[in-house]
C-alpha cells in the first residue's frame, strides 16, 4: 500500500497533518538555532544539518528558511540542509542536501538504501538515485572541496571512490546521516 492510498483514508489525513505539523515545529526550532549560530560564525563557514533534518523541501520549509537564507548570504555563510525533495513524478523524492545562503544547489544521494528507499522495480514510488554525480559538490571553508556521502553511501566504497574521479579532489569527507537505523 503506497502513501498515496493511505492518505485517502481518515487516519492518513490525520497522520499527514501530524507529520506536517511536526516538521513545521522542527523547522522553527532549527531556524532559531541556526539564527543564533549565525551571530558567531565567520564568513566562508558552512553549517551542516543532518540528513532529513528539515524534512520535505517544499513551499512551507522554504518559507520558514527564507530569512536565514538571506542572512547567511549577506554574511557569506553556506547552510547545508538535510532534506527530501519531491520530484516531478507522483510519489518519488530525492534524499538530498540543499545549499542555501552564500552557495546554492542540491546534492542528491547517489545510492539510496535498496528496497527501503530505492526500489528499481517500482520507479514511480521510490527515492531517486543520482549516479551521475562526480567529484566534490561542496566546499567547506574557503577552498576545501568536500565529498558528500549521504546515509547509506557511507557503507559503500564506490560513492567515495567516485568522489575522487573529478579533476578537483576533495580534501574533506562529509557524511550527513540521520542514523535512526543504527542499533
Amino acid at each position: 500500500m503506497g502513501m498515496r492510498t493511505l492518505l485517502h483514508r481518515p487516519i492518513g489525513r490525520f497522520l499527514a497533518g501530524f507529520f506536517i505539523t511536526a516538521f513545521c515545529l522542527q523547522n522553527r526550532t532549527l531556524v532559531k538555532q541556526v539564527h543564533a549560530a549565525l551571530r558567531h560564525i565567520k564568513p566562508g563557514t558552512t553549517i551542516l544539518l543532518p540528513e532529513d533534518a528539515v524534512g520535505p523541501w517544499g513551499g512551507g520549509a522554504q518559507h520558514l528558511w527564507r530569512h536565514i537564507h538571506k542572512e547567511a548570504a549577506r554574511q557569506g555563510v553556506t547552510i547545508a540542509l538535510g532534506t527530501y525533495s519531491p520530484t516531478n513524478h507522483a510519489n518519488r523524492y530525492l534524499d538530498a542536501i540543499h545549499l542555501i545562503g552564500a552557495r546554492h544547489g542540491t546534492v542528491g544521494a547517489r545510492q539510496p538504501i535498496p528496497m527501503a528507499e530505492w526500489r528499481p522495480f517500482d520507479p514511480d514510488n521510490s527515492t531517486r538515485a543520482t549516479w551521475t554525480h562526480l567529484g566534490p559538490s561542496l566546499s567547506f571553508g574557503r577552498d576545501r572541496p568536500a565529498a558528500i556521502l549521504i546515509c547509506y553511501e557511507q557503507l559503500l566504497v564506490w560513492p567515495l571512490a567516485e568522489s575522487f574521479l573529478s579533476s578537483i579532489k576533495p580534501t574533506v569527507i562529509v557524511a550527513p546521516g540521520n542514523h535512526w537505523w543504527v542499533p
